[in-house]
């Protein structure tokens, strides 16, 4: 009976979403839009995570974000349709992930907890259900790794792991964005953790002892030096959404694999569009024919949709439901990104009509569009 109370104060039911970010890095991605709200192919990333959060049998969520970001997460909860009890914490001060984190230590209490970063997305696997039973297990807090180019190890913090006997993977140091060739390994900790209520303490001493941003890393070293932290490898395809060619990929990979999941291939394998030299059909008559070499040079632009020729909103604009179901019935259809061919200081719709309706629809006048121009003969 002492054994079953015992690991039933292990079960993770709480998680703590860091939304507060300003997503410089995404530049003109996140001019107009919070970086968690940024479409991935065809709902917004966040919408990913509270699935994810939801899937691994999280009931209560806590969104830490900042007052700006306030009225569009409203608008985007209001739409979002689950199970989970969300609530939202400010964070009025920006002051790292630890200070986000110690922002909801009212909230989650004295309770073993979830942390997912909305930027990191790992495809394939639920990566905080494994984190959860892992804790489950030991009651010990851990975390997500996965194996990364030795170019990229500086981007990340970086683990120092002993495999066990039992073949887990036991924590010896965290390095916080290592310089190149310092890095203790090739493995870099991914935005995915389930903590122990002995981080706190550790959270509270890194408080008082940081001049400038209060570090998670910082405090799950102290826990990895008295050997209470745990790792997961990761076999799933991580992708980072914090920068514009991150995101790019990440859209490509989950369209890919949401077309295989939704619709199994069967029979003969058309031509895929890649392999043509001319890749999108214009939908406005002065637009010419979208090869791979404009959508190459395309860069990511804000522009305003009254000056975008080819959009016809309609009013009664489907519901994001119906949209979803669409999506299920043709995800061959559905195009997730506003694509516009630029000639003369004006704008033509290329590609995205259901995406320009829906910015319409909620009264958006600015948004950042991939714009492509005509090419030009050497």
């Amino acid at each position: 009976m002492k054994r079953a109370q015992q690991l039933h104060g292990h079960q993770v039911k709480k998680a703590v979403i860091p939304a507060a970010g300003l997503g410089t890095r995404l530049g003109a991605l996140s001019s107009i839009l919070p970086k968690e709200l940024i479409p991935l192919v065809n709902k917004p990333s966040l919408h990913w995570i509270l699935d994810e959060a939801a899937e691994a049998g999280i009931t209560d969520v806590c969104l830490v974000i900042s007052p700006a970001k306030s009225e569009l997460m409203y608008k985007f909860l209001s739409t979002y349709t689950t199970n989970l009890k969300i609530d939202i914490i400010m964070q009025r001060y920006a002051r790292g992930l630890g200070h986000a984190i110690l922002a909801a230590e009212r909230w989650v209490g004295g309770e073993p907890f979830a942390v997912i970063l909305p930027d990191d997305y790992l495809l394939g696997e639920n990566t905080t259900e494994m984190l959860m039973d892992i804790h489950h297990k030991t009651g010990m807090s851990a975390f997500a790794v996965a194996v990364t180019p030795e170019e990229e190890l500086s981007q990340y913090g970086v683990a120092q792991v002993k495999v066990m006997p039992d073949g887990m993977l036991h924590v010896l140091d965290i390095v916080e964005k290592p310089r190149p060739g310092k890095a203790p390994s090739n493995l870099s900790v991914v935005g995915r953790y389930v903590l122990a209520p002995t981080i706190w303490e550790y959270l509270h001493h890194e408080a008082l002892s940081s001049t400038g941003e209060i570090q998670l890393t910082s405090a799950l070293q102290g826990l990895a030096h008295e050997a209470r932290v745990t790792a997961l490898k990761s076999s799933g395809e991580r992708h980072d959404l914090g920068n514009p060619r991150g995101w790019l990929k990440a859209n490509i990979a989950f369209d890919g694999w949401l077309t295989k999941t939704l619709t199994p291939h069967k029979g003969p394998r058309k031509v895929e569009a890649e392999d043509k030299s001319e890749l999108l059909t214009p939908t406005h008559p002065a637009v010419p024919r979208i090869t791979k070499k404009m959508l190459s040079k395309a860069v990511m632009k804000t522009v305003e949709l009254s000056k975008v020729e080819g959009g016809s909103w309609r009013k009664g604009f489907p519901s994001l439901l119906d949209q979803w179901q669409n999506f299920k019935r043709a995800p061959e259809t559905s195009t997730p990104f506003l694509i516009l061919y630029e000639e003369k200081a004006r704008m033509y719709l290329v590609s995205g009509q259901e995406r320009l309706d829906e910015f319409k629809a909620v009264g958006m006048k600015k948004v950042a569009a991939w714009v492509v121009k005509k090419e030009t003969a050497r």
